[in-house]
């Protein structure tokens, strides 16, 4: 399993990476409420190092749990209560 090493004040935490990218897109759709791009957020990942296809695969898993939705094509909105959002999961 890849990990992804997280710093806050001089302690390191590790999480798995793709909960690290569940949480991230998450927080971004929450971020803005008139709706994020589906490419604009694929683009910033692979600026990362993080493959479209796991990208992608991630976008799909939280429209699948309702977390969001898609009103127009290519278009990303939360469904749920942002302040209440927890990974519920591990994939």
């Amino acid at each position: 399993m890849e990990v992804v090493i997280l710093k806050k004040n001089n302690e390191y935490d590790f999480i798995d990476k793709f909960s690290f990218i569940y949480g991230f897109v998450y927080s971004v759709i929450c971020t803005y409420s008139n709706g994020v791009k589906t490419e604009d957020i694929t683009a910033v990942l692979r600026e990362q190092g993080i493959s479209k296809s796991l990208a992608e695969r991630v976008i799909s898993i939280l429209k699948s749990e309702g977390h969001i939705f898609e009103p127009n094509k290519g278009e990303l909105r939360a469904l749920k209560d942002c302040n209440t959002f927890r990974i519920e999961e591990q994939y």
